[in-house]
């Protein structure tokens, strides 16, 4: 998963986030290992970082260090940058969407969606029978 920040009048305002399945990630196995007995069997895992694209993406470190852990670091490569793509295709209309009805208005849709999300949840919850 990767989250970036959106910036808006200097502040974050938001994050857009994409979660990729991708083809490697090291590990045992490529793809889904069925046979892992431990997380580290799984693959490269990487806790919470910050990173700047600019810098850390092409020659930079993060790039480097992801392809050398996984068996096809192209098709690996090109996940990654789609999903970057699709962050700032988020930040874009997100910023776009603020601009157009103005940070109040994007906060309580935000908040009035959090609320029905719940309601939705809590409904289901509740739908589930007894012994489940």
């Amino acid at each position: 998963m990767i989250f970036t920040p959106i910036f808006f009048r200097g502040e974050v305002a938001a994050y857009a986030a994409s979660l990729g399945h991708h083809i490697d990630i090291g590990g045992g196995a490529a793809g889904p290992n069925a046979r892992a007995t431990d997380v580290y069997s799984e693959g490269l895992r990487i806790p919470p970082t910050r990173f700047d694209t600019e810098k850390d993406l092409g020659p930079g470190i993060l790039e480097q260090f992801l392809r050398a852990n996984v068996r096809a670091p192209d098709l690996v490569m090109g996940d990654i940058y789609a999903q970057l793509a699709t962050n700032r295709t988020g930040e874009r209309r997100f910023l776009e969407m603020l601009e157009r009805f103005g940070v109040e208005t994007v906060a309580e849709a935000a908040r009035e969606l959090q609320d029905y999300s719940e309601r939705l949840a809590r409904e289901a919850i509740r739908a589930i029978p007894d012994g489940l």
